[in-house]
């Protein structure tokens, strides 16, 4: 599990499902506030959600990119359950999470801002979880 650490509010992003699993790669996000779900269930039931990305992890080269291009840059899988943006600033970052819950039609947000250290040991951390997960198997 990689997690992502601004003051109060975490996420927490790992693999979720086999590599088997049809030829998709699979996530799961958890955002947590004093790690406690960070928002109200009556209003945002999942407390987690998954997405898919088909054959391969683009996820990790988009932080990557970010990081060694320094321009802002957004990210959406395969289906459109979330949409992550990170917006560079001297060597801070901006992580802006906007989830969509399609079986409610409703969707949250939150930003987590984070140094430069932070976002590389994140995306280090999920790179190895990838590789252990998909790559160990081929």
């Amino acid at each position: 599990m990689a997690i992502l650490n601004s003051e109060n509010l975490k996420a927490n992003l790992s693999f979720s499902r086999p590599p088997e699993y049809g030829g998709y790669v699979n996530y799961v996000l958890k955002l947590l506030y004093k790690d406690r779900p960070a928002f109200n269930p009556e209003t945002f039931p999942l407390q987690s959600i998954e997405f898919d990305e088909y054959g391969k992890d683009s996820l990790i080269p988009f932080i990557e990119g970010v990081l060694k291009d320094g321009r802002p840059d957004s990210w959406l899988p395969l289906e459109h359950d979330i949409y992550i943006k990170i917006t560079p600033s001297n060597d801070s970052f901006d992580v802006f999470f906007e989830l969509a819950n399609m079986s409610v039609g409703s969707g949250l947000s939150a930003t987590l801002s984070v140094d430069r250290i932070e976002l590389e040991k994140f995306v280090n951390d999920l790179r190895r979880e990838y590789h252990g997960l998909y790559l160990s198997r081929l």
